[in-house]
């Protein structure tokens, strides 16, 4: 205490009192200057605080322009509501922007079902968790009742006091989705295409590493996907491709070049063999790059064995068709359409393709309309389900007629049961055609030869038969006692019977011989050169002596020669001709009972001398012109027939008058007489 008493006293009064008065003012000035610093700091928060709600101010509205320009929706939420929404919202949801004031955290009312309880498991998981961002799309549903794909981008802010707010954000997400959709399906599309065609599809990388390996590439190469595509080059599995030339290829396509597709043997691990036809091609990226290869393969092992066997059978096909003469057809009777092979028009001529294979081209070379008739008829045949087997002609290019034998059957019916198709065949049957023509002429010949016969043997018995028996008569009248009589005139008369008989006899026979020569082709000629008005003269003087014979009185023969044919030469065979004329001048005098007979030429033409007998006989129908130069043919039959012979000596004329090469015809009316004509060449 005294210690302190002393330490004061030290000093002045008054210092202790300035001490005191100092430490009052500075007790006093302390809080006066703490509380005019809190007014000027108030002042300064004041000025700092209005130009923050001015900045605000600005930035609420640019806000609020860029929201509403903006496609976009966005939304502020806390605890309690919305805080604000776009003016977009109504534009892209369709709906008032109520609607998103009241709904939170989703909106339920609009959401499509399958969507929404996924939406209210992300905002779960959003709100409760340190999740900061939300990113997911939904579906809503429209007022009009479409639906349409919304993406929604949500964040998380919170302040140090706690509280925190949500800012989102719509966006239209339907095209994208839709786009992603289709993708999606063509990927699908995509993948099970090249699952399921028996193509094999493979895809190299610039590295020749298998990278896709499609299901048919299992089945051809023997190897699963997971083999194939374990990190090693193609070749690596596949040796032979390096021998086989594949490789080369694929290096090519890598470098840009494309090669057609071509057949490949191959050979794999289990021995086992084929051909593969495979095309490469390069795999391009969006810049252009040739980043790998895809290779096409189709296993046609079984394919080329079929072709190969194929072949030969149409080799052998065609073998066997062109040893056969044989056509074929196929008629599409729906269309009226027909197909004929080659060989159904070589058969007439023609080339491959000179023709057109057309129905209308076959009937342009049917004979007739009859034949085309026929057609009509194959026709109907079809309808019955009968086959057809018709003959018609057809014309063959060089204008001759062929016999066409025309097979078919109807092989195909429509939904109504009528013929739609028909195959068939046409053989040429020409030579068939031929030879049953010349059956039938020689069947018919042959009938009439055996007719023939018996009206030869018929009249072989008159004419034999009557010479003979007076012959014998006028024979034994000349022997017979009985006779008794020397009268000479009998005895000569009797023997001129004898005589002219005997020459009936001996002409017959020889007309027989003489026919059969003839027949037998066994005449051989003596050709001369003859002058005609002198042989014309002879000749009339030997039919004359067979005239006075046959005691005609009233008849008389002349010779008509026209003077331009005075001096005409002929080389001819004088005997045969002389023959010829003979024949038909002692017809001309059977059948004549007055009157003149001419024997003559007419005037040559065109390098032809015809002549000509002519009678005033009983003449002869023109129905009978062919018949009356048959063998044993005559016009009056029968026993009681008015006029004598064999029917042989008109056949000898023509038959001889054909061996000098001539012809000979008649003229005739019943009544009127008839002229025989012989046409010969005349001497140049």
């Amino acid at each position: 205490m005294s210690q302190i008493q002393d330490i004061i006293n030290q000093y002045p009064w008054y210092y202790y009192t300035i001490g005191g008065l100092s430490l009052l003012l500075i007790i006093i000035f302390i809080p006066f200057m703490r509380l005019q610093g809190k007014q000027r700091k108030y002042k300064r928060q004041q000025l700092a605080d209005q130009i923050d709600l001015q900045e605000a101010g600005k930035l609420e509205m640019w806000f609020k322009v860029f929201t509403a320009a903006a496609p976009q929706v966005f939304w502020i939420r806390n605890k309690i509501k919305t805080l604000y929404v776009s003016p977009f919202f109504e534009t892209l949801i369709g709906y008032p922007e109520k609607l998103a004031k009241n709904e939170f955290p989703c909106m339920d009312q609009i959401t499509v079902n399958e969507d929404l309880d996924r939406i209210k498991q992300n905002y779960s998981d959003f709100l409760n968790t340190e999740q900061k961002e939300l990113d997911h799309t939904y579906r809503i549903r429209k007022p009009d009742n479409s639906i349409i794909w919304l993406r929604e981008r949500v964040i998380k802010h919170q302040f140090y006091s706690g509280e925190w707010f949500l800012v989102g954000l719509f966006e239209d997400e339907t095209l994208k989705q839709e786009s992603l959709e289709n993708l999606k399906n063509n990927q699908l599309l995509v993948t099970n295409i090249l699952s399921s065609t028996d193509e094999g599809i493979y895809v190299l990388d610039h590295q020749f590493k298998p990278i896709y390996w499609n299901r048919a590439m299992e089945t051809i190469s023997g190897f699963s996907r997971e083999i194939t595509m374990d990190g090693q080059a193609i070749w690596e599995h596949f040796p032979h491709i390096k021998d086989n030339g594949v490789s080369d290829i694929m290096l090519q396509t890598m470098e840009g070049k494309i090669t057609p597709g071509a057949d490949y043997p191959y050979r794999l691990s289990n021995n086992r063999k084929g051909i593969c036809h495979e095309k490469y091609l390069p795999l391009i990226n969006s810049q252009d790059e040739i980043t790998g290869v895809i290779g096409f393969i189709k296993d046609i092992t079984e394919e080329v064995a079929r072709e190969n066997i194929l072949e030969k059978t149409q080799e052998q096909y065609a073998l066997t068709m062109q040893s056969l003469s044989d056509g074929i057809w196929d008629w599409n009777l729906s269309s009226n359409e027909i197909i004929f092979n080659d060989h159904c028009f070589s058969m007439l001529g023609y080339e491959p393709g000179e023709l057109s294979s057309s129905i209308s081209t076959f009937l342009r070379l049917i004979n007739s309309e009859t034949d085309r008739r026929l057609i009509a008829k194959i026709r109907e045949s079809f309808l019955s389900k009968e086959s057809v087997e018709i003959e018609l002609k057809m014309k063959h290019k060089d204008g001759s007629w062929l016999w066409i034998l025309f097979r078919g059957k109807c092989i195909e019916h429509d939904d109504q049961n009528k013929p739609s198709r028909a195959i068939g065949t046409q053989t040429n049957i020409t030579e068939r055609k031929k030879h049953e023509f010349e059956l039938i002429k020689a069947k018919n010949k042959a009938e009439e030869n055996d007719r023939l016969k018996s009206s030869f043997l018929s009249n072989m018995s008159h004419e034999i038969r009557t010479p003979l028996n007076a012959i014998i008569g006028f024979s034994d009248l000349i022997i017979s006692e009985e006779a008794g009589s020397d009268d000479s005139k009998d005895k000569e008369a009797y023997r001129k019977q004898i005589r002219r008989n005997s020459d009936k006899l001996l002409n017959l026979i020889s007309g027989i011989v003489e026919l059969s020569q003839l027949e037998a082709g066994e005449n051989e000629l003596a050709i001369q050169t003859i002058d005609l008005v002198d042989f014309l003269k002879k000749t009339a003087h030997y039919a004359l002596t067979g005239i006075a014979n046959n005691q005609k009185e009233n008849l008389d023969l002349k010779i008509k020669i026209p003077l331009v044919n005075r001096g005409i030469q002929i080389d001819t065979d004088p005997q045969i001709l002389r023959q010829v004329l003979s024949h038909i001048l002692s017809n001309a005098y059977k059948f004549s009972e007055k009157g003149d007979i001419d024997l003559g030429c007419l005037p040559v033409k065109n390098g032809n001398i015809t002549l000509f007998v002519k009678d005033p006989g009983i003449g002869i129908a023109e129905v009978d012109f062919q018949r009356i130069f048959n063998r044993f043919e005559q016009i009056d039959h029968g026993l009681t027939r008015n006029y004598e012979g064999t029917g042989l000596g008109l056949t000898l004329a023509k038959l001889s008058a054909e061996l000098l090469g001539g012809n000979i015809w008649l003229e005739s009316e019943p009544e009127q007489g008839s002229t025989f004509y012989i046409q010969l060449k005349a001497r140049e």
